[in-house]
């Protein structure tokens, strides 16, 4: 962990903020700060969504708003993966909730022409 640059005081806190110390390392490892990290974590973002929003690019205050609509769904670690599809964030909600956190048949659908409402429909959400 030293080749991060993680210190013994940040190690502690992020033990006691975090269940998995390769998520946090993970998110150094990707350019993020200690103090980014703890933010995003009181902010109750998901951790993944924000690792993977700052390796694309983007900066800590924007992966954080990622992170923390991506939290309460049941396809969090999806969640990144469609933004960059080009779903926006309430499209992804209504679709997590469609499809119980595995899109992937409604991305069958998409492929297959059918648009959002009858993707969803097919789907029997509605």
């Amino acid at each position: 962990s030293s080749d991060l640059g993680i210190t013994c005081a940040e190690m502690c806190e992020a033990m006691d903020a975090y269940a998995d110390w390769g998520d946090y390392a993970d998110a150094r490892w990707v350019g993020a700060t200690h103090a980014e990290i703890m933010d995003m974590r009181r902010a109750r973002g998901d951790v993944n969504t924000y690792q993977f929003a700052r390796e694309d690019g983007l900066s800590h205050e924007a992966a954080k708003e990622h992170a923390v609509r991506a939290c309460p769904l049941q396809g969090a670690m999806r969640y990144w993966e469609m933004v960059k599809l080009g779903y926006d964030p309430n499209t992804i909600i209504e679709i997590d909730e469609a499809t119980y956190g595995d899109p992937d048949e409604y991305l069958k659908l998409v492929d297959r022409g059918y648009d959002h409402e009858a993707a969803i429909e097919r789907l029997g959400w509605r």
